[in-house]
């Protein structure tokens, strides 16, 4: 007997919606464990450093901080680069005064009891200095960091920002304490992602001003760093007003790879040395980059790269054989796919993830780690070795344990529509994922279309990603189809579909979304 749409018998129940599902990010490696922070919403959404075995998927993960130790960064208030893990070590901000913290990486005990000790100083007011995006030099002494001053010299109008140093383990002095960390580049209005390079010579971190957002102009800046540690030298290599630069990373052997957009997409390009150059012979052996050395790995209409939203972003892995495991989103849809840098090759394995937010890709030279999200599984921390037999994907904590049955879930199609300036004209396009009415406890009827809902992403510049949603799935099971919108402003189609919006805020986007209903009915 069919059954009416929308009055469907659901095994979703709204309490099912609102339920303690844990969320992950900075997602890390280090040794034979991987590292990441989870966000319980049962605990205030306190942040919790959690660890598990990289090959061992039957072991339970064990946390890293204490139950008194919130992990969470608020420099450009949204945070992301939370913690650092490096040599069983891990360095993280507390959320209660946005001091940094240092504990070994085992927790010392296995309900993560070990005792935080503080590596960066009281500030002159509470929470006024936020530090985030750490990064260990190569001495393993040294930290570098973006740091956020609420007040000081230069706080008069807004928060200063400012890259500095300072050791992983100080020694306070008797009186004073902790010494401050050494400012060792200012000016700027945002800074964010400071890399030192493997041998310790050089440095790049990315840096932008006002009225610019990260995702329309950064640049790329890479310096020689002396002996005491300040850079010198600086230059530009990539980015500029209108040029949006993200991820850097140096590969193992200290070459230069960052994602870009100078084409209107972000692909992924490498900055090698020229060798011999006059340059780099008066720079004394530290001889650097510059925009002309630039190459592009791989160059297509897709997105390598992802809006800075917050700090933290890696897009991309090297592996130990020379290939570069990275993001590629194209059409909308991401996927993890593997890169010859020599040869411009481009390998989907196939994974199945639909969703890699926020992105944290990492890896150990054999496995490369992630936090992703499927379509019909709850998202996880997975540790995938390229190469193994199937996807060779181990999937070491889960955002739930309660996940719904999937013979009830709604699998998502992509859908492209046409849009414009005025309903019905189709001289643009926009995009969205379909999630159409599905329980197999009922028969539909077969005279009747099903009711849509239409959700609209925040942003503008986010997006919707097709994955496993429990408040998508009320609806589904219910018999009513929903339809997440990509109007023009997302990101993942390009700079030119992002950039439509400029202007046009409040109008386009809506105009969009009416007539992503009219193209559903």
């Amino acid at each position: 007997m069919p059954t009416p749409y929308g009055e469907w018998p659901s095994p979703v129940a709204p309490e099912d919606v609102a339920a303690d599902v844990r969320s992950f990010a900075s997602v890390e490696t280090d040794g034979d464990h991987v590292y990441w922070i989870e966000r319980r919403p049962s605990e205030g959404g306190r942040g919790v450093v959690c660890r598990a075995p990289v090959d061992d998927r039957d072991a339970d993960p064990t946390e890293v901080t204490s139950e008194e130790l919130d992990v969470r960064t608020l420099v450009h208030q949204y945070g992301g680069g939370d913690v650092l893990v490096a040599d069983g070590t891990v360095l993280a901000a507390s959320m209660d005064d946005q001091r940094l913290y240092r504990l070994p990486a085992d927790g010392s005990a296995a309900g993560g009891d070990a005792e935080p000790t503080p590596v960066t100083p009281e500030p002159p007011e509470p929470m006024a200095h936020r530090y985030a995006d750490m990064r260990l030099a190569p001495d393993g002494e040294t930290v570098c960091a973006v740091r956020e001053r609420h007040v000081g010299p230069g706080t008069d109008e807004e928060p200063r920002n400012e890259l500095v140093r300072f050791p992983l383990s100080p020694d306070p002095a008797p009186e004073t304490g902790i010494s401050d960390p050494v400012v060792v580049a200012d000016g700027h209005d945002f800074y964010a992602a400071p890399r030192p390079a493997p041998g310790g010579d050089r440095i790049a971190y990315l840096r932008w001003d006002h009225p610019n957002m990260p995702w329309d102009g950064t640049e790329l800046v890479v310096g020689a760093v002396n002996e005491t540690g300040d850079i010198r030298d600086e230059r530009v290599v990539a980015g500029g007003a209108d040029e949006s630069v993200v991820s850097p990373k140096w590969s193992p052997d200290g070459v230069l790879h960052a994602a870009a957009d100078p084409t209107g997409w972000w692909n992924l390009y490498r900055f090698p040395v020229a060798s011999g150059t006059e340059e780099g012979e008066r720079r004394a052996g530290v001889a650097l980059p510059t925009t002309s050395d630039a190459e592009v790995l791989r160059e297509m209409p897709a997105a390598f790269g992802v809006p800075m939203w917050t700090l933290g972003v890696s897009t991309f892995a090297f592996l130990g054989d020379g290939r570069i495991a990275t993001l590629v989103t194209e059409g909308g849809d991401p996927s993890l796919r593997l890169l010859d840098p020599e040869t411009g090759d481009l390998v989907d394995p196939g994974l199945p993830y639909s969703s890699f937010r926020p992105a944290s890709v990492r890896s150990d030279g054999d496995r490369v780690v992630f936090a992703g999200h499927r379509t019909d599984a709850p998202s996880a921390v997975v540790a995938w070795r390229p190469g193994s037999a199937g996807t060779g994907a181990t999937r070491l904590r889960e955002s739930t344990e309660d996940a719904l049955d999937a013979a009830y879930v709604s699998e998502p199609e992509s859908i492209a529509f046409p849009t414009g300036d005025a309903v019905g004209a189709d001289d643009a396009t926009a995009y969205g994922h379909y999630y159409p009415p599905h329980n197999p406890d009922v028969e539909a009827p077969a005279d009747a279309a099903p009711p849509l809902l239409v959700r609209v992403h925040g942003g503008p510049t986010s997006r919707s990603e097709a994955s496993l949603s429990s408040t998508v799935q009320f609806w589904t099971t219910r018999g009513v189809g929903v339809l997440t919108v990509n109007y023009r402003g997302s990101t993942g189609y390009g700079r030119a579909f992002c950039e439509s919006l400029k202007g046009e805020w409040g109008v386009r986007d809506v105009l969009d979304c009416v007539n992503a209903a009219r193209y559903a009915a």
